[in-house]
């Protein structure tokens, strides 16, 4: 498996993940940091992104609530992942 690690730079288009795609053709998967993604209404174009490229996207946005989410979109633009970067609670067993 081929990953591309990126630094971008913020943006509030998508050009340089794009940019990446266009001359990197031959990786699996494209990973950039967290942040990147300055809209959520550029989600779609993500999900389309990885189904035209045929390559998984790992990268992370802010939601309406101005909180960090991790986000993966397999190949086939389906989100695999999308979840708050927030700690999860423990769940404390007793009586095992």
């Amino acid at each position: 498996m081929k990953i591309l690690v990126a630094q971008p730079k913020q943006e509030a288009n998508l050009n340089q993940l794009k940019n990446e795609l266009d001359i990197t053709t031959n990786v699996d998967v494209v990973l950039f940091p967290e942040g990147y993604i300055q809209s959520i209404d550029l989600l779609s174009e993500v999900q389309n992104l990885t189904t035209k490229t045929d390559t998984m996207i790992i990268t992370g946005y802010k939601d309406i609530q101005n909180k960090d989410r991790g986000l993966i979109c397999d190949t086939n633009g389906n989100k695999v992942l999308d979840r708050a970067k927030t700690p999860i609670p423990r769940i404390i067993l007793s009586n095992l």
